[in-house]
């Protein structure tokens, strides 16, 4: 579920245009790889659908 949370909180960050790099030190990620693959765990488009749910 954690990671979930943070998949969430990465890809709405980025959506909003945040920067890789401040999402990274938001997360606490020592490098961009790891921030990476938070921002690729799941496509946009499921993201939005999956999200529709809890708004």
């Amino acid at each position: 579920m954690v990671k979930t949370a943070r998949d969430f909180y990465a890809t709405t960050l980025r959506r909003a245009g945040v920067s890789k790099d401040d999402i990274g030190e938001m997360l606490g990620h020592s490098n961009s790889t790891v921030t990476e693959h938070y921002l690729a765990s799941i496509d946009m488009e499921s993201t939005f659908e999956i999200n529709k749910h809890i708004f």
